[in-house]
């Protein structure tokens, strides 16, 4: 599991099944968590077994972890399609990743799974537009303001403090 939150940057969670003798656990893991079921014996309760392999045949890609904002770009399975959904009402906006800068954040289970990319905006038909960025994805904790509201503050507070320093006279 540890692997494909590392590796993949298209899951949010992952799944996984472990059968030691006939014991058989489910255990699913996110950022933020692992969790793990009570153990069952799939000899003594094969229709506990066959339910959850259906409930995975027949699941959709969001229930089996994988992030709607993102997937693997056309023609190049090393560069992605990214969805940046604004907070200000303004319309998404979509990136394809042209090289990875750093993924050190990823490697950890647990944690913000941040991975930074140089892109290049998009259009609804995957044409490029506008001038590479720097854009960085990370699994942000629900209760934590956002990066751009903090340096939004940050630059008004900043401002504040040069409209009320004295002006010095030029020398």
């Amino acid at each position: 599991m540890q692997h494909i939150m590392r590796d993949d940057p298209c899951r949010r969670a992952t799944y996984g099944i472990t059968i030691e003798n006939a014991t058989t656990r489910v255990w699913f893991c996110c950022r933020s968590s692992v969790v793990v079921s009570e153990p069952f014996d799939f000899i003594a309760e094969p229709k506990a077994l066959v339910e959850l392999f259906a409930a995975f045949a027949f699941a959709d890609r969001a229930s089996l972890g994988f992030d709607s904002t993102m997937m693997r770009a056309p023609g190049d399975p090393s560069q992605f399609i990214i969805t940046v959904h604004s907070n200000d009402n303004k319309k998404d906006r979509r990136f394809r990743t042209r090289k990875i800068l750093s993924s050190f954040g990823a490697e950890p289970l647990r944690g913000r799974g941040t991975r930074v990319y140089e892109a290049i905006g998009v259009d609804e038909h995957g044409k490029e537009m506008g001038d590479p960025v720097v854009l960085k994805d990370i699994w942000i904790d629900h209760d934590r303001m956002r990066e751009g509201t903090i340096l939004a503050q940050l630059y008004d507070e900043e401002d504040k403090k040069l409209s009320l320093a004295p002006c010095a006279p030029a020398l």
